[in-house]
């Protein structure tokens, strides 16, 4: 049975202590046991900010491969662990940018990368005022664990998102997250109802630590967490701390829940063809 782990740390100004605290921590978490490590959303460098340039932004981009996926990338290799390199605003082939997440595998090589596909425009997050594209693809990446996607923070609130992942056969989900802790109660709520309903393994990493940006101070909590597909947090990081949680993931009981128990007790719980309106709207 493997183990993943979902990392939580304090993100700072300063790139080069975040790029090598986010590495300290992959590899304490490598070493614990766990095959696949999550970090957080803009862990390299924070949020981009309403009132920012396009100048700031691309003084914050940078390409894939490039110096960040670089670094983990070394730490992946040496601890022959596969890492969703939390998030980076990504100078994309098309010459925009995007916030995504690299999927390193355990060689060091980029396996394939995400972009958020929900950009948001609060100010102390204005993705799409500061010249962050939404992606459009949802890919599940095949390895050597299992069949693993990603998410990237205000993904996890639109359910059709999760629904692609779930029924193109993902089976373990990573999450990085950036959000404050005034959303204590929905990191508790809303990992758990995506990864009931829709039969994967979720793997959560958030922030923990305080922010202050020209918009307000913010106070991170961490809530980091594996959840298992019957809705259940079958391991959480500490409140407010740095670090990580392991824990073991188990592909044959989801698979039983998927091949034996959904088609047997609950033939009916999809039916796509009464589902028109979501194409309408």
């Amino acid at each position: 049975m493997l183990k993943v782990a979902a990392v939580q740390m304090e993100i700072t100004e300063d790139r080069s202590k975040n790029l090598k605290r986010a590495a300290s921590l992959v590899r304490s978490a490598a070493q614990s046991g766990a095959s696949l490590v999550c970090l957080p959303e803009y862990f390299v460098t924070d949020c981009p900010e309403r009132g920012m340039s396009p100048r700031d932004m691309e003084g914050l981009a940078e390409t894939i491969p490039g110096p960040s996926t670089a670094h983990l990338a070394e730490v992946a290799a040496a601890e022959h662990v596969y890492v969703a390199a939390g998030t980076i605003i990504e100078q994309g082939e098309d010459g925009l940018l995007h916030n995504t997440c690299a999927l390193l595998g355990p060689d060091g090589a980029v396996i394939g990368t995400y972009s958020k596909t929900h950009p948001e425009d609060a100010s102390p997050k204005a993705e799409k005022e500061c010249g962050i594209v939404p992606g459009d693809r949802f890919p599940v990446f095949e390895t050597s664990l299992g069949k693993v996607a990603i998410l990237i923070d205000m993904d996890i609130v639109a359910p059709e998102v999760s629904r692609i992942l779930g029924i193109t056969g993902a089976e373990i989900v990573c999450l990085p997250l950036n959000w404050s802790a005034r959303w204590f109660n929905v990191i508790d709520l809303l990992p758990a109802a995506h990864a009931l309903m829709n039969k994967f393994y979720l793997v959560v990493s958030n922030r923990v630590g305080v922010r202050t940006s020209p918009h307000g101070t913010f106070v991170y909590h961490g809530g980091s967490r594996v959840v298992s597909p019957e809705g259940i947090t079958v391991g959480r990081a500490d409140d407010y701390r740095e670090g990580w949680i392991t824990s073991p993931v188990d592909l044959d009981f989801l698979h039983q829940w998927r091949d034996e128990v959904i088609p047997r007790d609950y033939p009916y719980r999809r039916r796509p063809e009464a589902y028109s309106r979501l194409t309408e709207a």
